[in-house]
């Protein structure tokens, strides 16, 4: 199972999530706690071998939002409400939270996929004028 969350997340904003997404790291740490809680208690046979991990969250390249209307995501107001908070720094944080609450545990028992750095790089990977979608 692969678990992992950030544009949703992000695009909240800082009266949801906080300013350093305190309520996240507490709410990834209790969602692994209560997954490999329920996989012990439930999971019995031997050859279930049931395996979670963690994707880190995505970079976000506000840049790629121009000012047009599109078929896709509507007019420029539209566009300009959906990234009030979609910044590279809010998503760096919520990175940094992801990580740090997941290495928490033993690399073994949830390892850390970690695409951050490669979707940084990756701006031109976005759908038109939508800076959070990969393609």
């Amino acid at each position: 199972l692969v678990f992992g969350t950030s544009a949703w997340d992000l695009l909240a904003g800082d009266e949801m999530q906080g300013r350093n997404f305190a309520d996240h790291k507490l709410a990834c740490r209790q969602l692994m706690d209560e997954v490999h809680q329920y996989i012990q208690n439930n999971i019995t046979q031997p050859w279930l071998d049931v395996k979670v991990a963690w994707r880190s969250g995505l970079a976000v390249h506000p840049h790629i939002v121009i000012d047009r209307s599109t078929m896709y995501f509507g007019p420029p107001a539209k566009a300009k409400a959906r990234i009030k908070y979609m910044s590279l720094e809010r998503s760096r944080v919520l990175y940094n939270a992801q990580k740090e609450a997941i290495m928490e545990y033993d690399n073994a028992t949830v390892p850390f996929l970690d695409i951050f750095d490669a979707t940084l790089l990756s701006a031109d990977w976005h759908f038109p004028t939508d800076g959070r979608h990969y393609r």
